[in-house]
């Protein structure tokens, strides 16, 4: 499947869901520029105990890079993802100017099961100069570094 394609699931699956990171982050595809990572399959124990001790990393050792707002909706994003009775996750990665969110999704990319929501200190040109992934502005492709560099 073609990242636009994976963008629009996940759009939609973000428009189906009733929270507010997901309705900020369907905003910021529609209407910012954004990075798009489309993601990768692994098994719900593994991304969990991962995030579980970045959590702990970011609450104990990197408090001060973090906003109270961050580690609340990384909380509850592990409490989801605990509790949801599935096998394998979908990890991909919206990277607006303000905020990169971690949108952990059901394998069909359907539904969202969580969101982490972590505040940039970034622009999204600066992202540009170090990441290898997909730009979109408002929706529509910008730059695929990935076909660009084949």
């Amino acid at each position: 499947m073609k990242e636009k394609e994976k963008l629009i699931k996940i759009l939609n699956a973000l428009n189906r869901t009733a929270n507010d990171l997901a309705a900020d982050c369907a905003y910021a595809i529609l209407n910012q520029n954004i990075l798009f990572l489309p993601g990768f399959e692994s098994e719900k124990l593994n991304l969990y105990n991962i995030y579980k001790i970045r959590l702990y990393i970011a609450q104990n050792l990197h408090r001060d890079k973090f906003t109270e707002e961050d580690l609340k909706y990384w909380e509850k994003a592990l409490l989801d993802i605990e509790n949801k009775e599935i096998n394998t996750l979908v990890l991909s990665i919206i990277t607006a100017d303000n905020y990169a969110y971690l949108i952990f999704l059901t394998k069909d990319l359907e539904e969202v099961v969580s969101i982490i929501r972590l505040t940039s200190n970034k622009t999204i040109e600066e992202y540009e100069r170090t990441r290898s992934t997909v730009k979109f502005s408002k929706g529509e492709l910008v730059k695929n570094w990935k076909e660009s560099d084949a």
